[in-house]
């Protein structure tokens, strides 16, 4: 990567730098953990459905990402964190879904998981496209760039 940069005049060394700094940004969305919709109006607490030491506060409609000490598991109906024989874990990506949903696979915008009723399939995006969250389902990879470009 250094030679193939160095090797770049300075103008399109700075174009190809932009490339790399959407593509790194764009990988960095995917590995994003995605905090549930918070009511504004309530506090609330939800488990990571992807792994049962870590939780969300839902408080002013901000979700904050907590995590249990000592590799203890967070119980939602008590609201606290336990030792694991005592709290109930069910840990996937469609943990708390029903009907028909779309989650974000952590690392990986070239698919996601379709959740029906609680059980999950991994799909696969078509060439071109990524799984963008925001719309639960797949599009062409230049308007994520663009989406990017635009927040910036």
């Amino acid at each position: 990567l250094r030679s193939f940069l160095f090797d770049l005049a300075p103008k399109e060394y700075s174009r190809k730098m932009l490339r790399l700094g959407l593509l790194v940004t764009v990988m960095g969305m995917c590995t994003a953990q995605m905090p549930p919709v918070c009511d504004p109006t309530l506090t609330s607490f939800h488990v990571d459905p992807l792994n049962c030491t870590q939780y969300f506060t839902c408080f002013n409609g901000v979700a904050t990402l907590q995590t249990c000490p000592d590799q203890k598991y967070f119980d939602a109906a008590r609201t606290l964190c336990d030792v694991p024989a005592k709290v109930p874990c069910t840990v996937g990506p469609c943990t708390g879904t029903t009907g028909l949903a779309t989650v974000a696979i952590p690392g990986d915008c070239t698919g996601y998981t379709l959740c029906l009723n609680g059980t999950a399939f991994d799909m696969k995006c078509a060439t071109g496209t990524l799984f963008d969250a925001t719309y639960g389902d797949c599009v062409m990879a230049k308007d994520i760039v663009q989406k990017l470009h635009y927040l910036q």
